[in-house]
């Protein structure tokens, strides 16, 4: 892992903590943008679980509704014991117990009872979906980007056509198509 992304990951996990502890929810969509930015210069599996969980976790703690039910607490109490694991890893730059905290996010979903369970496991998959098609639109393609998410080609294709992503001209695609015509005259001539 490059010095780079592991300070901003680091700066991301440590937001985290604090936008969970102080029920700051806003703050941690804008942490999974941030991330986005990062998976896609990266192109790594860290960038784009950061980015998920970052996702994931706004989603899930914008739910009112579920902060009443019974065992909230612990699960709210497990996300920030496993937040904070994922930072000393990562601090002590001890990659394959940082990877291991990830995998356990993902797990604790399975201690989850009833309706909660499928709703965190619904928006885990559709952030995948979602943060993969923002990912797709900073110029990686629809392939390697459904390989970084764990999602299926076909899912985030349909995904990326409903929201008209792949049809926009943006500035970034703009940029793209001039270096590549440039790169071909010069090997044109």
């Amino acid at each position: 892992m490059e010095h780079d992304e592991r300070n901003n990951i680091l700066r991301i996990l440590e937001s985290a903590i604090i936008c969970v502890k102080e029920g700051n929810i806003n703050k941690l969509k804008e942490l999974s943008d941030q991330t986005i930015h990062d998976a896609s210069t990266y192109q790594d599996q860290y960038c784009t679980s950061i980015a998920v969980i970052m996702y994931s976790l706004f989603k899930i703690f914008s739910r009112i509704d579920y902060k009443q039910k019974a065992g909230w607490q612990e699960y709210e109490n497990g996300i920030l014991s496993l937040l904070e694991s994922m930072k000393n890893n990562l601090k002590l730059k001890n990659y394959s117990s940082f990877d291991r905290s990830i995998k356990r996010f993902f797990l604790i979903i399975n201690k989850i009872e009833g309706k909660l369970k499928l709703y965190v496991q619904d928006v885990i998959n559709n952030a995948k979906i979602s943060k993969g098609s923002r990912l797709y639109e900073h110029g990686i393609s629809l392939a390697r980007t459904a390989e970084l998410f764990g999602v299926s080609a076909y899912e985030l294709m349909s995904y990326v056509g409903k929201t008209g992503i792949a049809d926009v001209y943006t500035p970034k695609k703009n940029m793209l198509v001039k270096r590549l015509t440039m790169a071909r005259g010069l090997f044109n001539e």
